[in-house]
């Protein structure tokens, strides 16, 4: 999947961020970013030489092997372990804020919170809380945004056979993308449907913001390429139509016809 150039700035822009928060001023990057399975070349700040390696590799720490120490290494590392587990503890309390109550903690690392929507409880390890989008999975499956709940009541009321979540083998972005809904006639699928909400238009702090804008946005084309290529009939609900149902019953009904 190709990025415009504004896009590549901005990969670069948090590539150069993650790799002083790692490295520091050891090391210095002197060409763009291209994707971390893509070299890279860069210089040791002590030394000045020059290293072109691939991009991850500045993503875990990297010492020079003219110029460093092991003692610089495990004095290095140790305060970097210190440094995540603080700025991973710091993002937690900045995205329970408001959204999530504590009840109660057995360390720094596992936390019993409230959600303040549902009142649901659950224990949550910080490093598994940061990596999702939708923490609360009360609220997650109750949440089925608006629009989603109406395109299964008009499913199940017209008797449509249909699944969700449908994913493809060849339809992927590191992993399987999933479809939110397939429609089928006598098990063959007809056609795919993708309600696209607020999210998938602009950026959303609560869904990763410009990172999480800029992803949907890859995964979204490449599930358009893939119902392309394949020749399956793919429709697309846009959150602001003001009646989604007429919209899906205009595109859906001639496929189930034929």
């Amino acid at each position: 999947m190709s990025y415009t150039e504004s896009q590549w700035l901005y990969f670069h822009d948090k590539f150069i961020t993650k790799v002083k928060m790692i490295n520091g001023n050891r090391c210095m990057v002197i060409s763009r970013f291209k994707g971390k399975s893509r070299e890279i070349t860069f210089t040791c700040t002590k030394c000045s030489r020059e290293y072109t390696l691939l991009a991850s590799t500045l993503l875990k720490p990297w010492f020079c092997k003219h110029c460093s120490s092991k003692k610089e290494r495990s004095i290095i590392h140790k305060s970097r372990m210190e440094m995540e587990r603080k700025q991973a503890l710091y993002e937690f309390h900045k995205r329970v804020e408001g959204v999530f109550s504590i009840v109660a903690t057995k360390s720094d690392n596992l936390f019993l919170l409230r959600c303040m929507k549902c009142d649901s409880t659950k224990w949550y390890r910080v490093t598994s809380f940061l990596k999702l989008n939708q923490p609360c999975s009360q609220c997650r499956s109750l949440r089925q945004s608006r629009g989603s709940r109406e395109i299964i009541g008009f499913l199940k009321k017209m008797d449509i056979e249909f699944k969700t979540e449908v994913t493809f083998n060849g339809c992927k972005n590191k992993n399987k993308l999933p479809f939110d809904f397939g429609v089928y006639k006598n098990d063959k699928l007809i056609c795919l449907i993708e309600y696209d909400g607020e999210q998938h238009f602009k950026e959303i702090e609560f869904f990763g913001g410009k990172e999480g804008y800029l992803n949907r946005v890859t995964n979204d084309q490449i599930k358009d390429s893939f119902c392309k290529n394949k020749g399956i009939p793919l429709i697309r609900i846009d959150y602001r139509n003001k009646n989604i149902i007429e919209k899906l019953m205009m595109k859906l009904m001639p496929l189930l016809e034929d």
